[in-house]
C-alpha cells in the first residue's frame, strides 16, 4: 500500500474521531439541559465583578425572560444587602449554596423567588449559578405561617369563650343546690338555658368555619327566593319575639349557579347578626334583605335598623374574634366566617355603618352558570 493512501486513510480517522468526538459532547449537553429543564432548573454563567449574563439555559429565560448581551444579573437582585454579601464571597472563591433570595423580573417588575446556588470557576473571573423557582413555595410557607397564627389565635380566644357560659352554668348548678325556692329556680333555669344557647352557638359558628374550609365546591342552581325565605323561617321564633319586621325584594329572572351551602352559610350569618344587633329603643325595628341578579354575578343586600357599627371597626369588623358592639355577648366569628366564605366564592363584602342608625352588607358574588352568556 503507497504511503500516500495510509496518510490519508490516518488523516481520515482523525477526522471521523473528531467529529464524533464532538458530537457526543453536543449529545451530553443537550441531555444534560434537557435534564435540568425536567428538573425546572437554570443554569447561567455570568462574570463576577459585573454580573453580565455570558450564557444561560431556556428555564432562566422563563424565570426572568428574554435578555440581552449587556444584561447583568446582578441589577435583578432585589435585595442590594444580599447581592453585595454574595458579591464578596465569589470574589473570595466561596460557594453560595441553596440561598433563598428575591429577583426581580425586569419584564414586569414582578418579584420572583428563588434558590440560588453559585460556584467561581477556576479562572477567579466567572462562575456558574443554578437558580430554581420557589415562589409558590414561599407563598405556601406564607400562607401556612399565617393560618398557624390564625390557629394559635382562635384556640386563644374559643376557649375562653367557651369556658364563660360553661363556668356561668357550675356557678347557677351550685345555687340550685343550695337554695330550693321555686323563683331562684326558674331563674337559674332560665340562665342556664340562656348558656347553653350561647354555647350552641359558638360550636355551630366553629362548625361552619370547619366546614368552609374542607367543603368541595358543589355548583348547582341556586333559586334565591326559596333560601332567603328558609332563612327567615329559620330565624321566625327570634323576630316574633322581638317584634321584627322583615322586607324582601327578591329579583332573580335567571339562573344563578354557586355552593348552596357556602351561600347559605352567608345568608344565615348576615341575617342572625340582624337580629343580634337589633336597636331596643327603635319602634319599629326591620331587616331588609334584596337580590339582584344577572348573568355575571349576584348582589346580595342585608340591611338593618339596628345598633350601628363604630366608623373605627368598619375595616375591623371582618377580623377574627372582633365584635362589632361591645355589649354583644357574641363570639366575634360571624363576620369573620361569612368574609372567607365570600372569598372561597371569589366573591366581595362590603359594609356601609352608623352608630345608633343601622348598617347595610353588602355582598357580591360570581353568576358560575357555564350557560349564561
Amino acid at each position: 500500500m503507497p504511503y500516500s493512501d495510509v496518510n490519508l486513510s490516518k488523516s481520515q480517522s482523525i477526522k471521523d474521531l473528531t467529529s464524533n468526538t464532538e458530537e457526543s459532547v453536543a449529545s451530553r449537553r443537550m441531555h444534560r439541559e434537557r435534564l435540568l429543564e425536567e428538573a425546572a432548573l437554570g443554569q447561567v454563567s455570568c462574570e463576577i465583578e459585573s454580573g453580565k449574563i455570558i450564557s444561560l439555559t431556556k428555564v432562566i429565560k422563563k424565570l426572568i425572560g428574554e435578555v440581552d448581551v449587556n444584561t447583568s444579573l446582578y441589577d435583578l437582585f432585589a435585595s442590594a444587602d444580599e447581592l453585595k454579601e454574595i458579591k464578596l464571597i465569589l470574589r473570595a472563591g466561596g460557594p453560595i449554596t441553596q440561598r433563598e433570595l428575591q429577583l426581580i423580573r425586569p419584564a414586569d417588575g414582578q418579584l420572583i423567588w428563588i434558590n440560588f446556588t453559585a460556584l467561581p470557576a477556576e479562572d477567579g473571573k466567572t462562575f456558574d449559578a443554578m437558580l430554581r423557582d420557589i415562589s409558590r413555595q414561599q407563598e405556601s410557607l406564607v400562607e401556612l405561617q399565617r393560618v398557624n397564627q390564625e390557629l394559635d389565635n382562635f384556640v386563644y380566644h374559643s376557649s375562653h369563650d367557651l369556658r364563660s357560659p360553661l363556668r356561668s352554668i357550675l356557678g347557677l348548678v351550685q345555687i340550685l343546690k343550695l337554695d330550693r325556692d321555686e323563683k331562684t329556680i326558674d331563674k337559674c333555669l332560665l340562665m342556664i338555658e340562656e348558656s347553653v344557647d350561647r354555647l350552641d352557638g359558638i360550636v355551630t359558628e366553629m362548625l361552619s368555619l370547619s366546614r368552609n374550609r374542607h367543603l368541595h365546591d358543589s355548583i348547582q342552581n341556586v333559586n334565591m327566593l326559596v333560601e332567603v325565605n328558609q332563612a327567615i323561617e329559620h330565624f321566625y321564633t327570634v323576630i316574633e319575639d322581638r317584634g321584627l319586621l322583615f322586607k324582601t325584594d327578591i329579583r332573580q329572572r335567571i339562573p344563578f349557579f354557586s355552593d348552596v351551602a357556602r351561600v347559605r352559610i352567608i345568608l344565615n350569618n348576615l341575617i342572625s347578626n340582624s337580629i343580634k344587633f337589633r336597636e331596643s329603643g327603635v319602634s319599629s325595628p326591620y331587616v331588609s334583605v334584596s337580590v339582584r341578579c344577572n348573568s355575571k354575578k349576584l348582589t346580595l343586600t342585608v340591611q338593618d335598623n339596628g345598633v350601628g357599627i363604630p366608623k373605627d371597626k368598619h375595616e375591623k369588623i371582618f377580623e377574627m374574634f372582633v365584635r362589632a358592639n361591645e355589649k354583644s355577648s357574641g363570639s366575634g366569628l360571624g363576620l369573620y366566617i361569612v368574609k372567607h366564605v365570600v372569598e372561597k366564592l371569589e366573591g366581595s363584602i362590603s359594609v356601609q355603618s352608623t352608630e345608633g342608625e343601622g348598617s347595610v352588607f353588602t355582598v357580591e358574588l360570581p353568576n358560575l352558570a357555564p350557560q349564561v352568556k
